[in-house]
């Protein structure tokens, strides 16, 4: 939880930095590819696409890494498009939470299946809060 917890607090400053003073775009970018990296480098990349668009599995060995990155800074970007309209965020958030604790729940750990459901839980008083 600490990796988390931690990219979401340089996320958080960032973003109440750049509403407040304007960010350069290229630092908001380093800075998110610098959370991939740290993601990277405690294990966690993307390594396989699974059967995407193949019948087997596409597994992408040291692209996993340019893969985890552009896939980090565009998720972090896309959830940030969406910012400034009311309830959108909160809709999207909570079905990608939804979506992962499933997936989570199936896969068997529930811990962090438990997490994406108590952020829904979090998300719906804000979700009536700004609506």
């Amino acid at each position: 939880p600490w990796l988390y917890l931690t990219a979401v607090t340089v996320l958080l400053v960032i973003g109440l930095l750049d509403d407040r003073f304007d960010v350069s775009p290229f630092l908001r970018i380093g800075l998110q590819a610098g959370l991939a990296g740290l993601m990277i480098y405690h294990g966690l990349s993307l390594e396989s696409l699974g059967q995407v668009i193949a019948p087997f599995s596409i597994k992408l060995g040291i692209l996993g890494t340019v893969f985890t990155i552009l896939i980090t800074i565009g998720v972090i970007n896309a959830f940030n498009m969406v910012d400034g309209i009311d309830g959108l965020l909160a809709g999207l958030s909570s079905a990608s939470f939804a979506g992962i604790g499933v997936l989570m729940w199936l896969d068997e750990q529930y811990s962090l299946a438990y997490w994406c459901f108590a952020l829904i839980v979090v998300l719906i008083p804000y979700a009536m809060l700004i609506s």
